[in-house]
């Protein structure tokens, strides 16, 4: 099956690919930790409940709390219940996700390799059309979306359908730099991965589902192509911009419709998930997994041995790091998701949740101190969403909020090219977030002033 070309968008950059290191590296299974925190309430539902206590014995695959009374959690590991803790998911704003987890010691001996079971054929995932019982078993494994913000997946189902969403999109773009997790799992599981978007499909009520990848590793996907064509699931190739991955610029790519400043693709019909979540949902209702791990890219300058790896939610990133046995020189920074969106790690009680997608080491930043803006409109000319980004910072340096939310600050998605490309070195992305948090602290504000350029 031939990959369709799709067109790309006005503004975005073309980042260095920097994935030689891991996009040749089969999954790997990651070494037993010598103790888990699993996270109970990874979405901030709260009412967490630990439904074990210190000195159970639990088994891989067995419940062991719930959250928001709703969204069942379960052990990655066989093991013994050392207690309560508490743990902060790698990749989120610090102090945003701290949340009270169970803490596993795992048992010696035992593999953490995916015990991988043939896919189910083609013909049998179509026969799977009952959308009520694909939302149940959905529920009932606990899964949730694997990219940000993660929220429970039956609650994402739910809302598409409040939508009337006619369009799902698995996200396979993976278009910043040192991120290969998504490449290898439709490189090794692109088939699951199809199925997963389909009975998604099914689940939501879409009449169309798209698998959008890069055009440049389409020919890789061999086996999610042909099971696309089986299945009657578009395959959709994507010229290589940054951030043509976020799911507001994927859905105007490709289905033209556009997401309001501030807004969601369900808004305008469209649901976008990662191909983390597809996977999840395919070895669910396949063969009844529930959401205990989830592949993530282990590279950087520091990495002796960078990778794949199979991790157990709930692994610290600490021990993520030793698996590759890293050495940090002085001033490196250990990073949990892209270099352009992901977040410092700091701390010990740092774990692995659903959407930290990667742990790297990047060098120290060598740039300079910000200075004064020089008027070049770099920032403006490549903002992927047509915001007059200087204007914008010549409202946040002028504190005029009220100002900024009548420009559509709210249209900021938060990919960072405004500060990748500054020559002055100002902190644009940071500044935006911080003008699209007051201005939606405002409220209500007066008519907007036309804020995307032609």
């Amino acid at each position: 099956m031939a990959w369709r070309r799709f067109e790309t968008f006005l503004g975005g950059i073309v980042l260095p690919d920097d994935k030689r290191a891991t996009r040749g590296r089969a999954i790997a299974a990651a070494p037993v930790p010598r103790r888990l925190r699993v996270p109970l309430d990874v979405c901030g539902l709260g009412d967490a409940t630990a439904e074990v206590g210190a000195d159970t014995v639990v088994r891989a695959g067995e419940r062991i709390g719930i959250a928001g009374g709703r969204l069942p959690v379960f052990s990655p590991v066989d093991g013994i219940v050392w207690g309560l803790a508490t743990a902060e998911l790698a990749g989120e704003p610090p102090g945003t996700t701290l949340c009270q987890a169970v803490e596993i010691v795992p048992s010696a001996n035992q593999s953490l390799a995916a015990a991988e079971k043939a896919a189910a054929p083609a013909a049998e995932v179509a026969a799977m059309e009952d959308p009520d019982t694909i939302l149940e078993q959905i529920a009932a494994a606990g899964l949730v979306t694997c990219s940000r913000p993660v929220m429970p997946l039956a609650d994402w189902v739910e809302a598409a359908r409040t939508a009337n969403a006619d369009t799902i999109i698995a996200n396979g773009l993976e278009n910043e730099p040192c991120l290969t997790a998504d490449h290898r799992m439709l490189i090794e599981h692109g088939a699951s991965v199809v199925d997963g978007l389909l009975l998604a499909a099914r689940a939501i009520g879409a009449s169309r589902a798209a698998l959008a990848v890069d055009v440049h590793s389409s020919g890789r996907y061999r086996r999610a192509a042909e099971r696309a064509e089986e299945l009657g699931v578009e395959a959709l190739a994507l010229e290589r911009k940054y951030p043509a991955g976020h799911p507001v610029m994927l859905t105007r790519i490709i289905t033209r419709r556009t997401v309001r400043p501030g807004g969601k693709p369900l808004e305008v019909r469209v649901g976008v998930l990662d191909i983390a979540t597809c996977l999840a949902i395919s070895r669910c209702i396949t063969t009844g997994e529930p959401m205990t791990r989830r592949v993530v890219t282990v590279a950087g300058r520091g990495a002796s041995m960078p990778g794949n790896y199979l991790l157990p939610l709930g692994t610290p990133a600490g021990d993520a790091l030793a698996i590759e046995r890293v050495d940090p020189a002085a001033g490196a920074l250990v990073w949990c998701g892209g270099p352009m969106t992901g977040a410092r790690l700091e701390g010990d009680r740092m774990v692995i949740g659903p959407a930290s997608s990667a742990v790297l080491v990047l060098p120290a930043s060598g740039e300079q101190p910000p200075s004064v803006c020089i008027r070049c409109g770099w920032c403006t000319d490549q903002c992927p969403v047509r915001l007059n980004v200087a204007e914008l910072n010549d409202l946040y340096e002028l504190g005029q909020v009220s100002r900024a939310a009548r420009y559509d600050v709210q249209a900021c998605i938060g990919c960072g090219v405004c500060s990748y490309v500054c020559p002055a070195s100002i902190p644009l992305a940071a500044r935006m977030t911080r003008l699209k948090m007051a201005a939606k602290a405002l409220g209500p504000t007066a008519p907007r002033r036309r804020a995307h350029r032609d």
